[in-house]
């Protein structure tokens, strides 16, 4: 039972990803002019609210949570699986 969770979380993980990138995806539409590229070049760095304009904060705190969400599936999902073996 506990690996089928693990899978099911690792599942979850999975789409928590998909979203993740798709939300950072839509807040490239957002960028703010005259900012220089490398600033949008490592991706968990390019998440700050001073780098996009005020219509995209709300995908800036999606991505973050969206990020530790799929982490936190992860681990856990991980945890089970090993758990159960």
């Amino acid at each position: 039972m506990l690996r089928i969770v693990g899978f099911a979380l690792f599942a979850a993980a999975a789409v928590c990803a998909v979203s993740y990138w798709y939300a950072d995806r839509q807040l490239q539409a957002f960028r703010v002019a005259g900012k220089p590229r490398s600033a949008y070049f490592v991706v968990p760095g390019r998440w700050r609210r001073e780098l996009y304009r005020p219509e995209g904060h709300h995908l800036v705190d999606r991505a973050w949570s969206l990020l530790v969400a799929m982490y936190a599936l992860a681990f856990v999902g991980m945890l089970l699986l090993v758990a159960g073996s």
